[in-house]
């Protein structure tokens, strides 16, 4: 029996562009609160509060007084920094040494890879570096 009526909702939710962010500078130097800039660019306004807080430069004046300044460039490298730590890892850098290692068997010893893994599992301390093996299921 298929439901009617369902109460997920879905995400809705997006990034703020380089021009929400400047926007967000300019209303927020016209003094108007989180809420009132969160309406006005169309997202909430604790998005508005985590950018104006995440992106705060300090700023030193001629008197040598220090303040915190928001710049919208500045959010939108930490957006980017940040977003480049996201997603899978690629797996193949961390076994370099053991596919080198593999290769020069393969072609100076003529081993097959069934052989150097097998090599691999009685010792691996031989090798030199750790490699992360599936463990058979039998």
């Amino acid at each position: 029996m298929a439901q009617s009526q369902h109460t997920t909702i879905p995400r809705t939710f997006k990034h703020l562009t380089l021009d929400q962010r400047g926007m967000i500078t300019a209303y927020h130097d016209l003094g108007l609160s989180t809420r009132q800039i969160g309406e006005k660019i169309g997202c909430d306004h604790t998005t508005v509060s985590r950018e104006l807080r995440r992106s705060r430069v300090l700023q030193r004046n001629s008197n040598l007084t220090e303040r915190y300044e928001y710049f919208p460039d500045a959010g939108q490298r930490v957006y980017r920094e940040n977003r480049s730590h996201c997603g899978t890892r690629f797996k193949l850098a961390g076994v370099s040494a053991f596919l080198d290692h593999a290769q020069r068997m393969m072609h100076d010893r003529k081993w097959s890879p069934d052989a150097i893994v097998g090599e691999y599992k009685v010792n691996p301390k031989t090798t030199g570096f750790t490699l992360y093996l599936y463990k058979d299921p039998l």
